[in-house]
């Protein structure tokens, strides 16, 4: 008995997130949006009005003291609306000239090492999906990351998230790298294709090392 509750509690503890892990490098450019795409109104990587972010801070369940600390951080948004100003769809760019520790998938952090742009918490709200929007976002993104000097850029998404993985692979990202993220407690592992590694969850998961470069 005391045996089957150590491993149900063990089982508890257990978390796992399968992932797909992509890399741009500028040599791929982004699928066009077909001619009759509807029109929409993107912003790439500005400052943002007040507006916007209480959109976002409204439908993401982020504060707006997140999504200030991110602004100060040096994060951008990208995002998109409609001609009557409302919020379709946005995302954040993480790129910096020193290395970034971010959250990520399980409680774990993300390492993004200088030079590395990357991609994150990309969302379009349920009535403005199917439209292309998160690819020509992507799109922007990518642009203004290369812009600033980025030599590669990172995205990833859950493995069974299809329709993200059209988005990614439209926009000109390759590479989809299958990763399996397994936490247990304070014990985290990583395993891609060909590689293993076990770590404690203090520590930082690369996205270098999730992308193979």
């Amino acid at each position: 008995m005391p045996l089957r509750r150590t491993y149900w509690a063990a089982r508890r503890r257990l978390v796992r997130r399968d992932v797909l892990a992509f890399v741009h490098t500028g040599l791929v450019q982004p699928n066009k949006p077909p001619a009759d795409a509807p029109r929409i109104n993107i912003s790439g990587a500005g400052p943002i009005s007040d507006a916007v972010a209480r959109g976002i801070a409204r439908q993401s369940g982020l504060t707006l003291d997140i999504i200030k600390a991110r602004l100060d951080a040096g994060h951008l948004i990208v995002h998109a609306n409609a001609d009557d100003g409302a919020l379709l769809a946005w995302g954040w760019i993480a790129l910096a000239d020193h290395t970034l520790r971010l959250n990520w998938e399980t409680g774990l952090h993300l390492q993004v090492a200088a030079g590395i742009g990357y991609l994150f918490d990309f969302e379009t709200m349920p009535a403005a999906r199917n439209r292309g929007l998160y690819r020509q976002l992507l799109a922007v993104a990518v642009e203004r990351c290369f812009a600033n000097g980025a030599r590669l850029i990172g995205i990833y998404c859950r493995a069974d998230n299809a329709a993200s993985r059209r988005g990614i692979l439209a926009a000109g990202f390759a590479n989809a790298v299958p990763a399996s993220v397994l936490r247990l407690g304070p014990m985290f592992r990583v395993k891609t294709n060909d590689r293993t590694r076990w770590g404690w969850a203090m520590g930082n998961v690369a996205l270098a090392e999730m992308l193979h470069t």
